[in-house]
């Protein structure tokens, strides 16, 4: 797999056409992705449930004993998002955060972010390999975690694939996007398959998500993400490997769409 990969990419790098205009091309791609913005969405309030978390938590002893945990997100047009953590005590900063952090992570399932604004920051290049397209996008500043960023697309605009490459490895994404009933014939990203390369590790994880009309717009109920890292280590005169596996699943209910969120911060 990884060698076809990377020759894929080779060949894109050494046999290229680059297109006239990127900007045209990102404009063909958006207006067939589908975003609750484009048919009315101001903001919304949800709560996110993460199945297991407060016995997960009340496990560790150091808490007090939690009756539930869960979080509200919030998102506002443009681009504000926030969330909270409710049911923890006073303190444990650094635990709510990464919490958190966690919850944010899936928010991109609720309100896509457009691909034009996800490689603002970048030194971008549009690239035609036999009716196939690519955008190369190469980090100037060192800024993200990622030096460069493979979107590959098939023949009808349609992304199919990510490669992510960092200092500490390569991410390789597939993406299975479907269109919905209520998605206005635009396609919704439902599941994809990660794999990522670090060193001796090497993690496999699939994230799908189980929608919901809800005030003409299809948000999210579910996500389930499942995992399986694997560790290769020398044992003498063999590789010895130890497999891990986790699984997670977010529940969202109780959202309220367009009520103005006058008294949530996004600072």
């Amino acid at each position: 797999m990884y060698m076809r990969i990377i020759f894929l990419i080779i060949s894109i790098t050494f046999s290229k056409i680059l297109f006239a205009n990127i900007d045209e091309f990102l404009n063909r791609y958006q207006v067939k992705q589908y975003s609750p913005i484009n048919y009315g969405l101001k903001d919304l309030k949800v709560k996110v449930e993460i199945d297991g978390l407060t016995e997960k938590l009340n496990e560790q002893l150091v808490f007090g004993k939690l009756k539930k945990v869960y979080f509200f997100l919030y998102w506002k047009a443009p681009n504000k998002i926030n969330a909270e953590i409710i049911g923890m005590p006073n303190g444990f900063g650094e635990v709510k955060d990464r919490l958190i952090q966690g919850v944010l992570l899936r928010s991109d399932f609720l309100v896509p972010t457009a691909l034009k604004d996800k490689i603002a920051s970048f030194e971008n290049k549009l690239l035609l390999e036999k009716g196939k397209t690519s955008i190369v996008s190469t980090d100037p500043k060192g800024s993200s975690q990622y030096s460069e960023i493979i979107y590959l697309f098939d023949k009808n605009d349609k992304m199919t694939k990510t490669v992510l490459k960092s200092p500490l490895g390569m991410e390789y994404i597939d993406l299975n996007f479907k269109k919905f009933s209520w998605s206005q014939n635009k396609l919704v990203l439902e599941s994809y398959d990660l794999e990522k390369n670090e060193g001796v590790s090497n993690i496999k994880t699939k994230v799908k998500v189980k929608y919901l009309p809800i005030g003409g717009h299809g948000l999210p109920e579910t996500i389930t993400v499942d995992s399986k890292q694997t560790l290769t280590q020398p044992v003498g005169k063999k590789n010895q490997t130890y497999d891990r596996n986790f699984s997670s699943t977010l529940r969202f209910s109780d959202y309220e769409l367009n009520t103005g969120l006058k008294n949530v911060s996004f600072d």
